[in-house]
């Protein structure tokens, strides 16, 4: 059952991370701020990345439905 909400949990974090980024994070023509003077859609992409991947692997941790 723990599996279970974390899986959830998993899902819904990453379904809100791919939502956030098509309607918030990346805009039309947005390049400021700079951060070690890459545009803000780089490194945003990059952290965006970076954190699906994060959730990929806890998901695949917490999959409910393993064979053993």
């Amino acid at each position: 059952m723990i599996s279970t909400t974390k899986w959830r949990l998993t899902v819904a974090a990453a379904s809100l991370i791919v939502v956030l980024s098509f309607g918030v994070l990346f805009t039309t023509g947005q390049s400021a701020p700079f951060l070690f003077s890459l545009p803000y859609v780089f490194w945003m992409g990059i952290l965006t990345t970076t954190l699906l991947v994060v959730l990929t692997f806890l998901g695949t941790k917490a999959f409910p439905y393993k064979e053993d």
